[in-house]
C-alpha cells in the first residue's frame, strides 16, 4: 500500500492538473487545456485579517461536513455559457469553518453581492472574497461601488 501525500488540484485559466505525491515521488495527470471563450470578470476584496489554512481546516474538521467536487461541472457549463448554472458549481468547502473565524469573510461577501455579483465565493482558507461577473460594464461599476469602502484592499482582474 502506498501512503498518499498531500494532493494538489489547481484550475488556471482553463487548465487543470492534479499533482499526486506518493512516497515523495510526483505523478502528475495529463493536463488538459480547455477552449472556453466565456471571459469571466472579478473583483477581489482581501480580508485584513485572514485565516490561516491550518485553523480553516481544523474548525472544518471540526464541523465534520463533506464537500463535493464540481471543477468538472463548472468547466462544462462555461463550455455551454450555462451561467446560471455556473453559479451554483462555484463554493468553497471551506467557507462555514472560516466565518467563524473572520466572520468579516460575510460582510465581503454581502457587499459584492449587493455591488451585483453574479456569485460570490471565497480562496482558499479566506484571504479573498471574490466577486464574480460575465459583463466588464457590471464588474466595473461594482468596482466603483466597493472602492471607497476597501481603498487598497480590493481589486478588478478577468480570466485571460
Amino acid at each position: 500500500d502506498a501512503h498518499f501525500g498531500k494532493i494538489i488540484r489547481s484550475i488556471s485559466g482553463s487548465t487543470r492538473a492534479s499533482i499526486i505525491k506518493i512516497d515523495r515521488k510526483l505523478l502528475f495527470d495529463a493536463i488538459t487545456k480547455k477552449n472556453i471563450d466565456t471571459v469571466i470578470y472579478l473583483v477581489v476584496i482581501a480580508i485584513e485579517q485572514g485565516v490561516s489554512a491550518k485553523a480553516s481546516y481544523l474548525e472544518f474538521d471540526k464541523q465534520k461536513k463533506t464537500y463535493k467536487q464540481t471543477t468538472d461541472t463548472a468547466v462544462k457549463s462555461l463550455e455551454l455559457k450555462e451561467y446560471e448554472f455556473f453559479k451554483s458549481c462555484v463554493s468553497n468547502h471551506l467557507y462555514n469553518a472560516s466565518i467563524k473565524l473572520a466572520p468579516e469573510i460575510i460582510t465581503s461577501k454581502s457587499n459584492l453581492e449587493r455591488a451585483g455579483a453574479r456569485t460570490v465565493t471565497m480562496s482558499g482558507s479566506g484571504s479573498s472574497v471574490v466577486g464574480i461577473f460575465f459583463d466588464k460594464k457590471e464588474r466595473d461599476n461594482a468596482y466603483k461601488k466597493l472602492a471607497p469602502l476597501y481603498g487598497e484592499n480590493v481589486i478588478k482582474a478577468q480570466t485571460i
